[in-house]
């Protein structure tokens, strides 16, 4: 929804695209039990994909032309996707981007609260 709502915003400025790398193994088991740790980054590393081939992805849609890549679209693992109609909702984009201030308002506060203290 951010991508659908960043491509109206800026359709005259910039393109835009949704972008999934798909599965990626990363340090996401970092913090996890001590039972589960090894057992997780096996799993990790036999089913996912590593960080250097996620990363191939974004590159792909980064540098691949505009004119074969319309701002817009959605794209998997490389694969151009098409976009799902509740990601196309103006109602659903709008409660979004509402919620999305509202935590940024939140946490501005938050967090200034504790520079100040930290500052005195």
């Amino acid at each position: 929804m951010y991508a659908n709502y960043l491509e109206k915003k800026l359709k005259d400025v910039a393109d835009v695209y949704g972008v999934c790398p798909g599965p990626v193994n990363t340090d996401i088991t970092r913090n996890s039990p001590w039972w589960f740790g090894p057992f997780g980054k096996f799993l990790f590393t036999v089913l996912f994909q590593s960080r250097f081939r996620g990363g191939q992805h974004l590159m792909y849609v980064c540098c691949k032309p505009a004119k074969l890549m319309p701002s817009g679209t959605y794209h998997w693992m490389r694969f151009e996707k098409p976009r799902s109609k509740p990601s196309l909702n103006e109602q659903n984009i709008k409660e979004l981007m509402n919620t999305t201030q509202q935590w940024i308002i939140q946490l501005n506060q938050k967090y200034q609260k504790k520079l100040d203290e930290m500052s005195q």
